[in-house]
């Protein structure tokens, strides 16, 4: 049996597609998002599509959480600030049937796979946005995830690719679709195969074009697109709005 886990989209469809392309030359039986769906990018109504498609299973990320229980963005950090604007936006721009579609998201979801018990959710378990890093102790992890029973937890929200055991269980946190990561426009998931009794985790990357969706943010009325546009590190001569 074989899921793809993905997480952290930030309405980055250009990136999903690419992503959504890996995914489709396997045999999978399930994709699993681990929340941040569209908050902070350009394209919000395709990333919902796509994701419809493919029938993924959805769960809440501290970003979705905001764009359904809106905060006002007076005396926040200008990175939060800017999220919260975004999201703003994306309320405007989605249709309801895409809001209501985005509201079904689980704070954790739960399957079996092959009798191994795969426990996801977007931060931690208690809390979407509780991020669960490589360098906590296990007495630290034994604290966020008391009560919690599980094989396999899988979780994003870090953005950063990790796999670390924690007792007899793995930790898997499969790294960002959408989000700049530092090393250019490179998206990130993680495939989870069972076999055997034994838990085989496959991270995979790719690279793809970033421009068409900063061109589409620099001329589709998203609030703070420059700022998203500077977060590439690319030479944005010639798009529309940077000149």
């Amino acid at each position: 049996m074989r899921v793809a886990l993905i997480s952290d989209i930030h309405g980055n469809a250009t990136a999903l597609e690419a992503v959504l392309a890996d995914i489709a030359q396997e045999q999978v039986d399930q994709i699993i998002c681990l929340g941040d769906v569209i908050t902070g990018g350009p394209q919000p109504q395709r990333v919902v599509a796509l994701l419809r498609d493919v029938q993924v299973v959805l769960v809440l990320g501290n970003g979705d959480h905001r764009l359904h229980n809106p905060i006002s963005p007076e005396g926040l950090e200008d990175h939060l600030r800017i999220l919260v604007d975004t999201e703003a936006w994306a309320r405007q721009v989605l249709p309801e049937v895409d809001l209501a579609w985005l509201r079904q998201a689980s704070l954790t979801h739960e399957t079996q796979l092959i009798g191994k018990r795969l426990l996801c959710c977007h931060a931690s378990p208690r809390r979407v946005s509780e991020g669960i890093v490589a360098e906590l102790t296990d007495a630290e992890l034994s604290e966020i995830l008391q009560g919690y029973s599980f094989d396999i937890l899988a979780a994003g929200h870090t953005h950063v690719p990790m796999l670390r055991k924690y007792g007899n269980s793995v930790l898997i946190n499969p790294g960002a679709v959408g989000s700049p990561t530092g090393e250019g426009s490179v998206a990130r998931y993680a495939m989870v195969s069972i076999a055997d009794g034994r838990i085989d985790v496959d991270f995979r990357s790719m690279n793809y074009d970033i421009a068409p969706a900063i061109g589409q943010a620099l001329t589709n009325g998203m609030p703070h697109a420059a700022w998203w546009a500077s977060r590439w590190n690319i030479d944005c001569t010639g798009l529309s709005g940077l000149g």
